[in-house]
């Protein structure tokens, strides 16, 4: 199986490169590691346990699509 959780985990690797590549900081940095947390967190389980990447990133473009035009 794909973990894909692992890459989630180093979630504060990519926050941190928006606080050094753009300046973003305080609240604005919380609210982006909060709102991907959460994006992560309410994606069907289906998905998370995806094995190869190309499915998985097809899976959740379908997915954000369906959430963005319900």
């Amino acid at each position: 199986m794909f973990d894909l959780s692992a890459a989630f985990d180093v979630i504060d690797h990519p926050i941190l490169r928006l606080e050094h590549a753009y300046g973003i900081s305080g609240s604005a940095l919380l609210w982006f590691h909060s709102y991907l947390t959460n994006l992560w967190n309410s994606l069907p389980v289906e998905i998370k346990h995806i094995d190869s990447l190309t499915v998985f990133k097809k899976a959740l473009k379908t997915h954000l699509f369906k959430l963005a035009y319900q």
